[in-house]
Protein backbone atom coordinates (compact mmCIF):
# COMPACT_ATOMS: atom_id res chain seq x y z
CA UNK A 1 0.00 0.00 0.00
CA UNK A 2 1.32 3.13 -0.77
CA UNK A 3 1.08 6.45 1.40
CA UNK A 4 -0.59 9.54 0.47
CA UNK A 5 1.91 12.55 -0.01
CA UNK A 6 -0.83 15.22 0.78
CA UNK A 7 -1.29 18.29 -1.21
CA UNK A 8 0.99 19.79 -3.81
CA UNK A 9 2.47 23.07 -2.64
CA UNK A 10 5.70 24.71 -3.72
CA UNK A 11 6.05 26.89 -0.67
CA UNK A 12 9.68 25.29 0.09
CA UNK A 13 10.66 27.12 -3.16
CA UNK A 14 8.79 30.17 -3.16
CA UNK A 15 9.39 33.16 -1.26
CA UNK A 16 7.05 35.78 0.03
CA UNK A 17 6.91 37.51 -3.35
CA UNK A 18 5.62 34.54 -5.24
CA UNK A 19 8.48 33.76 -7.03
CA UNK A 20 11.69 31.63 -6.91
CA UNK A 21 14.00 31.66 -3.72
CA UNK A 22 17.02 33.05 -4.62
CA UNK A 23 19.39 30.43 -3.01
CA UNK A 24 17.68 28.22 -5.05
CA UNK A 25 17.72 30.01 -8.56
CA UNK A 26 20.78 28.18 -9.70
CA UNK A 27 19.74 24.30 -8.79
CA UNK A 28 16.00 25.08 -9.27
CA UNK A 29 16.40 22.52 -12.52
CA UNK A 30 17.45 19.60 -10.52
CA UNK A 31 14.63 20.28 -7.70
CA UNK A 32 11.31 20.79 -9.78
CA UNK A 33 9.70 18.64 -12.56
CA UNK A 34 7.68 20.19 -15.22
CA UNK A 35 3.85 18.54 -15.59
CA UNK A 36 1.71 19.62 -18.48
CA UNK A 37 -1.56 20.94 -17.08
CA UNK A 38 -3.40 17.83 -17.54
CA UNK A 39 -0.89 15.52 -15.41
CA UNK A 40 -1.11 18.33 -12.92
CA UNK A 41 -4.70 18.63 -12.76
CA UNK A 42 -4.33 14.48 -12.69
CA UNK A 43 -2.22 14.49 -9.17
CA UNK A 44 -3.92 17.72 -7.82
CA UNK A 45 -7.57 15.42 -7.99
CA UNK A 46 -5.86 12.97 -6.32
CA UNK A 47 -3.95 14.48 -3.80
CA UNK A 48 -4.95 17.90 -3.76
CA UNK A 49 -3.23 21.48 -3.84
CA UNK A 50 -2.56 23.82 -1.48
CA UNK A 51 -1.92 26.58 -4.57
CA UNK A 52 -2.09 27.06 -8.26
CA UNK A 53 0.59 25.42 -10.28
CA UNK A 54 3.98 27.54 -10.65
CA UNK A 55 4.06 28.87 -13.73
CA UNK A 56 7.48 29.85 -14.56
CA UNK A 57 11.10 29.30 -12.72
CA UNK A 58 12.14 32.99 -12.34
CA UNK A 59 13.87 34.21 -9.29
CA UNK A 60 12.44 36.83 -6.90
CA UNK A 61 13.72 40.48 -8.09
CA UNK A 62 12.92 42.20 -4.75
CA UNK A 63 15.01 38.92 -3.22
CA UNK A 64 17.63 39.79 -5.56
CA UNK A 65 17.61 43.55 -4.56
CA UNK A 66 17.60 43.08 -0.83
CA UNK A 67 20.67 40.20 -0.68
CA UNK A 68 22.58 42.86 -2.65
CA UNK A 69 22.39 45.56 -0.60
CA UNK A 70 22.74 43.31 2.45
CA UNK A 71 26.29 42.22 0.57
CA UNK A 72 27.32 46.12 0.27
CA UNK A 73 25.92 46.71 4.06
CA UNK A 74 27.94 43.73 5.61
CA UNK A 75 31.06 45.41 3.16
CA UNK A 76 30.35 48.49 4.51
CA UNK A 77 30.54 47.35 8.25
CA UNK A 78 33.94 45.46 7.23
CA UNK A 79 35.41 48.57 5.80
CA UNK A 80 34.55 50.53 9.03
CA UNK A 81 35.74 47.68 11.66
CA UNK A 82 38.99 47.36 9.58
CA UNK A 83 39.94 50.92 9.56
CA UNK A 84 39.20 51.52 13.33
CA UNK A 85 40.20 47.90 14.69
CA UNK A 86 43.77 48.49 15.87
CA UNK A 87 44.50 45.02 17.31
CA UNK A 88 45.30 43.48 13.06
CA UNK A 89 48.96 43.06 13.06
CA UNK A 90 50.59 42.66 9.96
CA UNK A 91 51.15 39.11 8.34
CA UNK A 92 53.91 37.75 10.63
CA UNK A 93 54.01 40.11 13.39
CA UNK A 94 54.84 39.49 17.00
CA UNK A 95 53.24 41.27 20.03
CA UNK A 96 55.69 43.06 21.37
CA UNK A 97 56.31 46.62 21.54
CA UNK A 98 58.54 46.69 18.39
CA UNK A 99 56.12 44.88 16.51
CA UNK A 100 53.54 47.51 17.74
CA UNK A 101 55.65 50.22 16.71
CA UNK A 102 55.88 49.17 13.14
CA UNK A 103 52.55 48.60 12.52
CA UNK A 104 51.61 51.75 14.09
CA UNK A 105 49.09 50.76 16.19
CA UNK A 106 50.21 52.92 19.46
CA UNK A 107 49.70 56.21 16.96
CA UNK A 108 46.90 54.97 16.27
CA UNK A 109 45.39 54.38 19.73
CA UNK A 110 46.60 58.02 20.34
CA UNK A 111 45.08 58.86 18.01
CA UNK A 112 41.49 57.54 18.70
CA UNK A 113 42.04 58.66 22.62
CA UNK A 114 42.94 62.41 21.35
CA UNK A 115 39.60 62.13 18.97
CA UNK A 116 37.22 60.82 21.94
CA UNK A 117 39.07 63.23 25.28
CA UNK A 118 41.15 66.03 23.57
CA UNK A 119 42.87 66.15 26.64
CA UNK A 120 44.09 62.88 26.92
Amino acid sequence: MFSVPGPITNADIICDHGALKMPLAESAANLVVALTQKQYEALAAAYGAAESPLRKLTPCQPCQLEAQLLGLRRQRERDAINAVDSTTLPSGGGVDGDAEERCGTRGRRRQQRRRLHPLA
